[in-house]
């Protein structure tokens, strides 16, 4: 209940943004347990769903997580994507 409480109030104050992925018609917020406190709708202003990268080998993944460590320097294990 406080971890919630935590999200939605970062998000409602900017610090996080809900911008959960569309893939065909399935969404993250079909399986999200935040959903009810995230606040987003596709019919306010602003809000929009990302599009996920497609892959067709997992050699393709590999190669692009390893691209995006290089060139924000960060630690994957470290920096958290938006994960609606």
């Amino acid at each position: 209940r406080e971890k919630t409480m935590e999200i939605g109030n970062a998000v409602f104050s900017g610090q996080i943004k809900a911008a959960p992925y569309r893939d065909g018609s399935r969404t993250a917020c079909d399986y999200c347990p935040y959903r009810s406190v995230c606040g987003f709708d596709i019919e306010i202003g602003g809000y929009d769903y990302r599009r996920g990268k497609t892959f067709k080998k997992k050699e393709e993944i590999w190669q692009y997580l390893a691209e995006r460590r290089r060139q924000d320097g960060s630690d994957m294990d470290e920096s958290a994507e938006g994960s609606h």
